[in-house]
């Protein structure tokens, strides 16, 4: 008898646990209690998909539903349902405090602004809640547990007259069911799936291409230091004429696009995942999978019918030059900027992905006739790319593939060695740091007593700018001018038309109300403010600093060591930097979906200029170059003779050993000279123009005394 009541018990409590996943965050309430809002609901004349919204008191304390990880927390204001903005907060003041000393800008109201936390849970959810007030302080990266108070209810939305919060979970970035988890008859409803052509036909593909050349021309403000208005119509125009039949939307029209963001070559413009259902398709690449250095092609490895030809050097490729062959191969290459070269040579290293592009734009292929620098020769076939295609491993598909993942394949998003008894080594993978991981580094960093600190910053796509300025203060040895001249630049400072097709933006809304016209220049400026890094009170590496960048050290990867180059507070080692090292174009980005094939193309919105100085050190429209260049070579992607070098790092050692650093002088001198003598004479003609209309203004007033004295004497 008891054992059946156990069992009852045991199935009653795992029912219950089913039925309500999650605590109802509202401390003293019940689940569904005073729901003023849910999906599928409007919000005024607002239509709400995913968002539910809980009544409260001002009074009441609102708890942490579930155990995880605090991922974000921030200041929040929502313009509307789908629009909203994410402010920094201070941990220094209070929320009030923060709040009243916080120049929100105009249009929005303080009463709605409020706290926001997101919490990563273990099943890979998100659960977002809007609307906390209160002076308890997160950290993202920290722990919370289910029950942890997170503050008390303010205003998550201004639609509501009395205190709300509103619960988003998502996966994966899309809205799921925010009430069932609660136990809850939910009112949610997945989204309905959207019917498109695959394949798309010649028209409608043509018509996507059109939309994205007017988004392009209409929002991406960077597009003059490429080409002008009219080539970049001339190339669009070229390549919409190239689409002669349907095209599969996962392979062939999708490699298309691919080509837009290669005429349109900026390290920030992503071509986003096809996430809806299309027909497969078979990326194609000839059956001898290619690596290419310098000018030199060999074949790593084939499938089975041609291992004979593994290790052999490419003469010519359908009888072009294997040089010309990589020429080619190079216009398909994309995810860099301007001038920059190093992202290409390392993109042609495997050059199966351009070759996937290549087969696309030169329409289907049976086979390619390849010559070799032996004599011999073959006629190769395409086959499918996938990873079931039949290529023979080998000792140098892991080599290759071990240069390849440098970095990138660490399970850590930064991690330190020390290498010897002088030099120490910290490999960042991403400036998309938590605090937790921010404050690990800084205690290494202000504890570190090496002579020597190298900073690995290869395969680096960037992050926060708040990360990167916090990790500089703690290498800073003086204060470090962060821009020299900066400035951004817009298209509009109202509405942009071509946002009828963006998903995350509006075309009412107006994004840039702060940014203004100049006299004889197109767009719209913001002058930044001067911005120092100040070294760190706490924690400071004073050592020699040696930073390793590469083609894909991107945004934040190359404003960082650009800003210690500049002051003179570390070299660099290895390539030139993906992003351009004068300027980039980010910080605010459009999401263009286009009409016919929903893919989606998301494009800067912002130029942000770093530093005007143009230098035999910086030149114009290239990367950050390193001080120390070490070019692609056979040597570094096989990893070295053992297979498990890592060159450029071997290579850095070296110099360090040579006691090789800054250079004797400063390449910045002459062009900073030159700027301090232009701001000089400014400041004379500033002065002298002051003086000027002293002097006219004091003689205006003795004329017109002299007037009435003559006048009162007659």
């Amino acid at each position: 008898m008891k054992k059946s009541i156990f069992l009852f018990t045991l199935l009653f409590l795992c029912l219950q646990a089913g039925a309500q996943e999650i605590l109802w965050p509202v401390s003293g309430h019940k689940a569904g209690e005073n729901i003023i809002g849910q999906p599928q609901g409007y919000v005024g004349d607002e239509f709400n998909f995913s968002h539910l919204f809980i009544g409260c008191k001002d009074t009441d304390i609102i708890i942490c539903p579930v155990d995880g990880t605090v991922g974000t927390y921030l200041g929040s204001y929502y313009h509307s349902l789908n629009y909203g903005l994410s402010i920094g907060l201070d941990s220094s003041k209070t929320f009030d405090q923060w709040l009243q000393d916080e120049d929100l800008g105009s249009g929005v109201n303080k009463k709605y602004v409020s706290k926001q936390i997101g919490i990563k849970m273990a099943d890979g959810r998100h659960l977002l809640i809007i609307g906390l007030k209160g002076d308890w302080q997160f950290k993202t990266g920290q722990r919370v547990s289910a029950g942890d108070t997170l503050g008390y209810a303010g205003y998550a939305y201004k639609a509501f007259s009395q205190p709300n919060i509103t619960i988003e979970l998502t996966r994966g970035g899309k809205p799921v069911d925010p009430m069932a988890p609660f136990g809850l008859e939910t009112t949610f409803k997945e989204p309905e799936q959207i019917k498109r052509e695959d394949p798309i036909s010649v028209e409608k593909a043509r018509e996507d291409l059109a939309v994205l050349q007017e988004a392009i021309i209409d929002a991406y403000p960077s597009l003059d230091e490429l080409m002008s208005r009219e080539e970049f119509v001339r190339r669009m125009d070229s390549l919409k004429n190239t689409i002669t039949r349907p095209l599969q939307l996962r392979g062939e029209f999708r490699g298309k696009l691919m080509q837009v963001c290669q005429i349109v070559h900026d390290s920030h413009i992503a071509l986003l995942p096809d996430g809806l259902p299309a027909k497969e398709y078979d990326w194609r690449t000839p059956a001898l999978y290619y690596i290419s250095f310098g000018d030199t092609i060999k074949v790593l490895t084939s499938t089975e019918p041609f291992k004979e030809h593994i290790g052999k050097t490419v003469k010519s490729i359908d009888g072009v030059s294997a040089k010309d062959h990589l020429k080619e191969a190079s216009k398909y290459i994309y995810g860099y900027d301007v001038n920059v070269r190093s992202s290409i040579d390392e993109s042609l290293v495997m050059l199966y992905g351009a070759e996937e592009i290549m087969y696309i734009d030169k329409g289907p292929l049976k086979s390619s006739h390849v010559e070799f620098t032996d004599g011999s020769w073959a006629e190769i076939p395409y086959v499918t790319s996938s990873r079931n295609n039949g290529v023979l491993p080998g000792d140098n598909i892991r080599r290759m593939n071990m240069w390849y993942r440098i970095i990138r394949a660490s399970k850590d998003d930064w991690f330190t060695e020390e290498l010897n008894d002088s030099t120490a080594y910290l490999g960042l993978k991403t400036f998309f740091l938590d605090e937790v991981n921010v404050e690990g580094i800084r205690d290494y960093l202000g504890d570190c007593t090496k002579e020597n600190l190298i900073i690995d910053l290869r395969n680096n796509n960037g992050g926060h700018v708040e990360v990167m300025n916090q990790l500089l203060s703690y290498l800073a040895d003086k204060p470090l001018d962060k821009q020299k001249g900066g400035f951004s630049k817009v298209n509009s400072n109202t509405v942009y038309d071509s946002f009828k097709y963006c998903i995350n933006y509006t075309n009412q809304m107006e994004l840039f109300p702060d940014f203004h016209s100049k006299e004889g220049k197109d767009g719209f400026y913001s002058v930044e403010k001067p911005f120092v890094i100040y070294p760190d009170s706490l924690a400071h590496y004073s050592g020699k600093i040696y930073l390793l960048t590469n083609g894909a050290s991107y945004s934040a990867a190359t404003i960082f060591p650009s800003v210690l180059v500049r002051n003179r507070r570390g070299v660099t080692v290895g390539r030139e930097t993906g992003t351009a090292y004068h300027f980039l174009t980010a910080e605010k980005f459009a999401d263009i979906q286009l009409p016919n094939s929903i893919q989606t193309l998301r494009i800067p919105l912002i130029k942000a200029v770093f530093d005007t100085t143009v230098c035999e050190r910086t030149p114009a429209g290239r990367g950050l170059l390193p001080d120390y260049p070490v070019p692609v070579t056979e040597n570094e992607i096989m990893m070295g003779e053992d297979g498990q070098t890592d060159v450029i790092l071997e290579y850095t050692l070296g110099l360090i050993a040579q006691n090789k650093y800054l250079s004797d002088s400063d390449p910045f001198a002459e062009a900073d000279s030159q700027l301090q003598r232009q701001s000089d004479k400014l400041w004379i003609y500033l002065f002298a123009s002051i003086l000027l209309i002293i002097l006219i203004t004091v003689l205006a007033i003795r004329h017109a005394r002299a007037g009435t004295e003559r006048i009162g004497g007659e």
